[in-house]
């Protein structure tokens, strides 16, 4: 099972196997206490709680088994981009037939000429797509994910130019954020490729998921607004959990352009430029009547707070040159019961309005021209 695995989750635990020689024996021992504690309990009332007890102390140990094995401090395998592509199936199904091919070969010799043959095969034709396939001409992609208070946006460069996170609202939980929204978000892209992360607007008692994140994902360079100076500096000095990030910079109107690419950080919006489109994360819409894209390429507008268009809005918007719209969910603007549906916000959208809540992750791969 260890290639669909690898195909569905994006990695591979490294220490599946000896974690199941370790946990699958004590659950099964378990299982023996249970059915042993139900006889007693029937005989004796006094055996059943003086087994229960023992199994009791079993079960606490198994969970606690599978809480150190199984927790974000596992060692995986990222797959991810392994089986990317129109191939993947095919890929999927290959790896498959290989796994059994090798089981097999271990009593069949049979099965090892076969597996000798099939891996010559597999690997000419592996080596066959790499020379035959044309040159990569350099795509970033762009995935929003709704969170808690608003959208956490990755830019990913490929390869080793390593991913950028930028956060458009974040509100508070009772549950820690970086361990149960915003790592496992990243985990795909792989934490050790984070370069920046760059925070728009965050509630002050969120900041501290936020510091953990850095942490988390290697320390990489953290950007905040300057009106947020004051909050971040007063959570680093109070929250003892709160690890200080190695490279903090307050921007105002910032620019990280560089040969035509990179990011105008300014504090109503940020802009990602790329030669032949432009990506702007803004948290709302308020005082940017003046907001268009820049060039003859589209654009693609992301909108972390909930959003409360009028039809006119989405025609003025897309008007201005932004072929695609995302927000992470519609606030209603009609309260009467009796109004027309078709009125209603969540009752009709044009095709480029994204809706995270509705449609899911947002993702989009932008071409970069190999010559730019």
């Amino acid at each position: 099972s260890t290639p669909i695995v690898a195909f569905y989750f994006d990695r591979v635990p490294l220490i599946s196997v000896p974690a199941n020689l370790v946990v699958v024996p004590l659950v099964s021992l378990a299982v023996l206490g249970i059915l042993a504690l139900l006889s007693c309990h029937a005989v004796l009332p006094v055996l059943g709680a003086l087994a229960g007890s023992l199994v009791d102390r079993l079960l606490s140990l198994v969970v606690h088994l599978l809480t150190w094995l199984g927790g974000e401090s596992m060692p995986v395998l990222s797959t991810a981009g392994w089986f990317g592509g129109p191939g993947a199936p095919l890929l999927l199904v290959l790896a498959l037939g290989m796994t059994c091919l090798l089981v097999l070969a271990v009593r069949y010799q049979e099965a090892r000429r076969l597996l000798v043959v099939t891996s010559m095969i597999a690997v000419n034709v592996v080596l066959a797509v790499i020379v035959l396939s044309p040159g990569d001409p350099g795509c970033v992609e762009v995935s929003a994910h709704r969170v808690p208070g608003g959208v956490l946006t990755v830019v990913d460069w490929g390869g080793d130019a390593g991913c950028d996170v930028v956060v458009s609202g974040l509100a508070r939980k009772t549950y820690r954020l970086d361990e149960r929204v915003m790592l496992p978000l990243l985990e795909r892209h792989g934490l050790d490729r984070v370069r920046r992360v760059i925070v728009q607007v965050a509630a002050y008692d969120a900041l501290d998921d936020l510091l953990r994140l850095v942490a988390a994902t290697g320390r990489p360079v953290l950007y905040v607004p300057e009106r947020l100076r004051p909050s971040i500096r007063d959570v680093i000095a109070q929250d003892s959990t709160a690890v200080a990030p190695h490279t903090l910079v307050f921007y105002g109107d910032t620019s990280l352009l560089s040969s035509n690419r990179g990011y105008t950080l300014t504090e109503s919006h940020i802009s990602l430029r790329l030669p032949d489109t432009e990506v702007c994360l803004a948290y709302e819409l308020d005082n940017m009547d003046t907001l268009c894209v820049e060039g003859t390429g589209g654009g693609v507008l992301i909108i972390g707070q909930a959003w409360s268009p009028a039809p006119a809005d989405w025609i003025e918007w897309h008007a201005r040159g932004w072929d695609i719209i995302v927000c992470s969910t519609i606030a209603h603007r009609f309260s009467d019961q009796n109004a027309d549906p078709s009125l209603e916000p969540d009752g009709f959208f044009p095709d480029y309005l994204h809706i995270l809540a509705r449609d899911g992750v947002f993702r989009q791969s932008l071409t970069v021209s190999p010559d730019r």
